[in-house]
């Protein structure tokens, strides 16, 4: 072969080589931006979360841990077949059951929607949390709560259906990749013992009512004395029949009525005549059972203040 003929063969072929190899620059250059963006996503998602899945407030539950539940009509059968699978992994860790009906507290639908920017196509799949709450001061109760699920499962296992269920259940999202409340999802994620504990934990205390004395004060003036009492349902029911006993020199027993959940009432007496007093005990009684009996009474003596949850 002519030596400029050898030359001008291979520096076609370096020109091709180089050709093909800016192509191939340039064809990775965006996936690696894409995946730096990613990554920064994720880390910025992360960033500032808990290293374990809490709740967003101490003691969020559903009143009962029978909960009531029902599909949307825009929800296909695998979609509910992955809802299922979890309450089904929830029911063998917890004490929670779930039940279908026309009435229930807790809603799944499956409409899709357009996802903006960088999380399309990654990283939203589903949304969940509750949507009506009560602070109960014990207690934050969920009275009702909602799960969209947009898309399809990636995994095996039901990770984003089980993932926005939690949500509406109480549970934030947490540091650690390897926990399904993670903020994106990952097939090798799992429902760690922390939440199932935390689950198990607010479950496990039965539904009752919980009436507590707070903020009572007392005064005595000339052979009479008077008070002003507030009472708080903390609990998990509503009370229908509450009763305040006093008692100094003599015994009175007055009304309190209604207590709802997360209510309270105060009651405020004047002119009862007594003879002598150094002290008063105060007791709220219900007929209906209670979380806990050790907060319905105080005693107090003459002027002092009750400013806390009620001691005996």
């Amino acid at each position: 072969m002519d030596t400029d003929v050898f030359f001008s063969a291979a520096l076609v072929g370096l020109v091709i080589l180089a050709g093909f190899g800016i192509f191939l620059l340039l064809q990775t250059v965006p996936v690696l931006e894409q995946q730096r963006a990613q990554v920064a996503f994720v880390q910025n998602l992360s960033s500032g979360l808990p290293a374990s899945a809490g709740q967003f407030y101490g003691n969020m539950r559903f009143v009962s841990p029978t909960i009531v539940y029902s599909f949307a009509q825009a929800c296909t059968p695998a979609k509910e077949r992955v809802v299922l699978d979890s309450f089904a992994l929830l029911e063998a860790r917890t004490p929670l059951r779930f039940t279908m009906s026309g009435t229930p507290v807790f809603f799944i639908s499956c409409q899709d929607i357009e996802v903006p920017g960088e999380e399309a196509d990654h990283f939203v799949a589903g949304e969940g949390g509750p949507t009506k709450t009560i602070n109960a001061s014990e207690f934050y109760i969920i009275q009702a709560a909602n799960v969209s699920l947009y898309r399809d499962e990636s995994c095996d296992t039901p990770h984003v259906a089980l993932h926005e269920i939690l949500h509406a259940l109480g549970f934030d999202h947490t540091s650690d990749p390897l926990s399904i409340m993670y903020p994106v999802t990952d097939c090798g994620q799992y429902l760690d013992t922390r939440i199932t504990d935390e689950l198990t934990r607010l479950y496990s205390l039965p539904p009752y009512a919980d009436l507590v004395l707070r903020d009572a004060n007392i005064s005595i003036a000339e052979g009479y004395f008077g008070f002003t009492v507030t009472i708080v349902n903390e609990g998990l029911a509503d009370v229908s029949n509450a009763t305040l006993v006093v008692e100094g020199d003599i015994r009175r027993e007055f009304d309190v009525g209604d207590v709802g959940l997360g209510k309270r009432k105060i009651l405020s007496v004047d002119n009862i005549r007594a003879s002598q007093i150094t002290s008063v005990q105060f007791i709220v009684l219900t007929n209906e059972p209670e979380l806990s009996l050790r907060n319905n009474g105080a005693t107090l003596a003459t002027g002092e203040p009750l400013n806390s949850k009620g001691a005996s």
